[in-house]
């Protein structure tokens, strides 16, 4: 009994000096926003309320969590420390309301996604069928680039991200970057032209045909880019518009702006406004993965979530979902 007596008071938490809770949350959100008066907007209290609650922070642990020189205010090494894991204990305690919930549909809390905006198209069906299961989930979506997904992931603003990777590149990737990355489908690269496009070529098309073609061109700068492809093989093409996004650039190839290469999935997207070429042999697949900070903590819900992405395997179970005219049901 006295042994059992003296490791229970070592595992009894020792008191604060104060409302812990409350602190983690001022520093929390100084540090997602950079400045106190926001912070105290966001939590509906005093700036100076803000304030103290990051003093008596610092005094309970004898660091100082931010450097106060630098407008926004940035966190220290001891900061960062220490947001990581109140995002870790935050979580928890979200985690204790969702445990003793029976009703599934209780489960509740935000996900936020971000999203390449092609893949976006994809997830509508899916994403809609998770908030009917769980009403209580409010889902957070953005788009953008690929190293704009990557930023909204690694700031922690997002749960999870949804790119498409190039295939050769993703080995090194995944051992050199701070993110995981899983798998969900591969997804082939065809060359796209406008239906009745006055572009016309051989099936499948030269290289030197395509050169004499302007090009609508998406990350037009990358290796595996259109424009370099051609280039290596000592042609010169010429780049008509060059886009942010994929979607955008299949919005431009249709109006017969130019030509360009589009990943498989418009075939689906777009199969009355666009001409395919195969492309395989000069550009490799893209691998579509979800994005997530390496040793992050999951919420159940993005848990939920991430499982309902990975369960659909394939390019063309997702395209059937987003595209079909037939009703989606639950069986997917």
């Amino acid at each position: 009994m006295a042994l059992f007596t003296k490791n229970l008071g070592n595992m009894v938490l020792k008191k604060f000096q104060g409302d812990i809770v409350q602190w983690l949350r001022g520093f929390y959100c100084v540090a997602m926003t950079g400045g106190l008066t926001r912070a105290a907007e966001i939590l509906e209290i005093k700036r100076s309320a803000i304030s103290y609650h990051l003093k008596m922070l610092e005094q309970e642990l004898g660091v100082t969590l931010f450097d106060r020189s630098q407008e926004p205010m940035q966190l220290t090494a001891d900061g960062q420390r220490l947001l990581e894991a109140t995002e870790q204990i935050f979580a928890l305690f979200h985690d204790l309301r969702n445990l003793f919930h029976s009703n599934r549909k209780s489960i509740e809390g935000r996900v936020g996604l971000a999203s390449q905006p092609a893949i976006a198209l994809l997830i509508r069906p899916i994403m809609g069928l998770f908030l009917e299961e769980y009403p209580a989930v409010r889902m957070d979506l953005h788009t953008g680039t690929q190293h704009g997904v990557l930023d909204l992931v690694e700031s922690r603003y997002c749960d999870m991200g949804l790119v498409a990777m190039p295939g050769q590149e993703l080995a090194d990737w995944n051992e050199e970057s701070s993110h995981c990355f899983t798998p969900l489908y591969e997804d082939a690269h065809v060359l796209a032209t406008a239906k009745n496009s006055k572009y016309v070529f051989s099936n499948p098309p030269a290289l030197e045909e395509i050169a004499k073609a302007p090009l609508v061109c998406f990350d037009a700068n990358a290796p595996t880019s259109l424009p370099e492809i051609l280039r290596k093989r000592g042609l010169h093409p010429k780049v008509a518009v060059s886009v942010d996004s994929d979607t955008m650039a299949a919005d431009y190839i249709k109006q017969d702006v130019g030509v360009g290469v589009l990943r498989e999935m418009h075939c689906f997207a777009a199969p009355d406004d666009l001409n395919f070429y195969p492309f395989c042999d000069y550009v490799g697949p893209a691998i579509v993965g979800i994005v997530t900070r390496r040793g992050a903590y999951i919420s159940p819900q993005a848990a939920l979530f991430m499982e309902r992405l990975t369960a659909l395997k394939g390019l063309h179970m997702w395209a059937e979902l987003a595209f079909s005219k037939k009703d989606v049901s639950r069986n997917h």
